[in-house]
């Protein structure tokens, strides 16, 4: 992509807007790219209207729009107290990009047919040296609809590149709302069950002339489960920390999850995972825990069910385990302690970074005690996280 390509400038705008809270990921982005470029030229006003029932996902941020929409593409009007922080200073003014979008758009169609075999992909990186780019085999393999988004949901982690975590977070908010709609879902369910109770639906039909006009149940009490939330931070889990930590805090938003850390010793840090911060892992970095040390997942696991949690598991509640398996403790140790918390009632999910389950000699003596293996590899994986909660 070249320095003065308008893409530039609205990559820009959709990194401003999520440094505001907004979830706008790349399919987002190609959108206002496509509207920008069908516009006419002299209607370019009507874009903030257009963007803004795109990038808005509440009343807060439809109210906040229009003051960032100013303060981004017209930086010398600027008023009231939003961040102007890192703006693009020589950049192009929001007529300009959309006329460059269209002579681009004009030079595309002025191209001979066999160079305009390929669609252009507005809004989407178009280097082909970057991993991010798609040479002309992935277009060729990605036909009939497929995206660049569609191939990074099937890449594994351990493979991004850093400029690829930023489209992690808008895909993890929307991971979020399907969870939590999933989750109430299944506890209106559970609510609208319940025993049939003869005597008192007859005692109720008095009002009505012996006509069971209602019948009466015995509801029972259903509360969410409360989750725990383990996190294998050690070095060999170094290339899919930054990831295990964003889905930790996905759990900690929507279930309100208890969240440590571990590899030779546990920490918690769901205080962490309740602050809106980037810079979450940079924050576990500074901790006297640290990252990236050896991996003693018996040790610390034992440590976080007697010194932490206490007898605040019990049962129906759910721990789950975010690791790689590989464990320095004795073999054994591990099912040993996995069996205790079996032993309160509680669930255990495993969710490992890999295709197939870990084939640690912890992990195979374990395995009796684990109520559910999970890869989470990928950002397709993550349509199986409810399967937590059956």
């Amino acid at each position: 992509m070249k320095a003065h390509d308008p893409r530039l400038q609205l990559t820009a705008f959709a990194h401003y807007l999520r440094e505001h809270g907004y979830a706008l990921g790349y399919a987002e982005v190609e959108l206002m790219t496509r509207i920008a470029a069908a516009l006419p030229l002299d209607q370019w006003p009507r874009l903030q209207g257009l963007w803004r029932a795109i990038a808005c996902g509440n009343q807060r941020q439809w109210q906040q729009y229009p003051e960032l929409h100013q303060a981004f593409w017209f930086a010398h009007r600027l008023r009231g107290s939003v961040r102007s922080t890192g703006l693009p200073r020589k950049g192009r003014s929001l007529p300009e990009v959309v006329q460059q979008l269209h002579a681009q758009l004009q030079q595309t169609h002025s191209e001979p047919r066999a160079s305009i075999s390929e669609p252009p992909m507005l809004g989407l990186y178009d280097d082909q040296n970057s991993p991010l780019g798609e040479s002309g085999t992935d277009r060729q393999r990605a036909q009939g609809g497929a995206s660049r988004l569609a191939v990074m949901h099937q890449q594994d982690v351990s493979a991004w590149w850093p400029d690829q975590i930023d489209r992690l977070e808008p895909l993890l908010e929307q991971m979020q709302r399907r969870l939590r709609k999933q989750l109430q879902r299944r506890l209106q369910q559970e609510a609208a069950r319940g025993l049939l109770q003869l005597r008192r639906s007859l005692r109720a039909a008095l009002s009505c002339g012996g006509e069971l006009a209602q019948l009466r149940y015995a509801q029972r009490l259903r509360r969410p489960p409360r989750v725990t939330v383990a996190v294998d931070v050690s070095r060999s889990m170094e290339t899919h920390t930054h990831f295990f930590l964003r889905l930790a805090r996905a759990f900690a938003d929507v279930m309100d999850a208890r969240t440590f850390v571990f590899h030779t010793h546990v920490s918690e840090v769901t205080a962490l995972m309740k602050r809106r911060s980037p810079r979450l892992h940079a924050r576990i970095q500074a901790m006297p825990l640290g990252l990236g040390g050896g991996t003693r997942i018996a040790s610390s696991l034992h440590a976080l069910l007697h010194e932490h949690l206490g007898q605040a598991l019990r049962r129906g509640d759910l721990l789950l385990v975010l690791s790689d398996g590989y464990d320095t403790d004795e073999p054994h140790r591990l099912a040993e302690v996995l069996s205790q918390a079996r032993g309160r009632g509680a669930r255990i999910g495993w969710l490992h970074p890999t295709a197939t389950v870990p084939q640690s000699a912890a992990i195979e003596q374990a395995a009796p005690q684990i109520t559910r293996f999970l890869p989470i590899h990928n950002l397709s994986s993550l349509t199986r996280l409810p399967e937590l909660l059956d």
